[in-house]
């Protein structure tokens, strides 16, 4: 499971400062800051938190982060995928958990050692969501809809995901 995220990123992505709700609903579309930063995701006109990786981020490292899966399996439709820091495209939660689980179950040409690669690295950070409060963008590890989560700023994030 040596693949890399940026690998599966064959879904094609819109990006936009400001999406209509139209323009949202057939393809997946990353809502960008005006510093060019991914803070959220419209898929069928419903907006999420952007789980951001980079383009050389290797599975096993993402298999290896549960706070991460566990967001990918039960908050976003998929993961937005950058290089030198541009979106470069979203691979869909079920490509993702199909390649994790599969791959890490039931594939024979591991042989006995799965982390023939070393140890996994940390894969931290990668949720963002953006205060409707101050505007600034979030990071967490972790995050799920209706999560009591403090802003960088120190009040109370109140997600901006409409």
């Amino acid at each position: 499971m040596s693949q890399t995220i940026g690998e599966l990123a064959t879904v094609e992505v819109r990006t936009m400062t400001a999406p209509s709700a139209e323009e949202a609903v057939s393809t997946p579309t990353v809502v960008l800051d005006s510093s060019g930063e991914a803070w959220k995701v419209i898929v069928g006109g419903i907006g999420y938190p952007a789980v951001v990786l980079a383009r050389g981020t290797l599975l096993t490292d993402v298999s290896a982060n549960q706070a991460l899966l566990r967001t990918v399996v039960r908050t976003v439709p998929g993961v937005v995928v950058v290089d030198d820091g541009r979106v470069a495209g979203f691979v869909p939660r079920e490509q993702l958990i199909d390649l994790l689980v599969m791959g890490g179950r039931v594939r024979n040409d591991l042989g006995s050692d799965p982390l023939l690669h070393g140890e996994p690295r940390t894969v931290s950070g990668a949720v963002r969501v953006r205060c409707r409060t101050c505007r600034t963008i979030n990071s967490y590890d972790f995050y799920l809809p209706g999560d009591e989560k403090p802003c960088e700023q120190g009040h109370p994030l109140d997600p901006d995901l409409d």
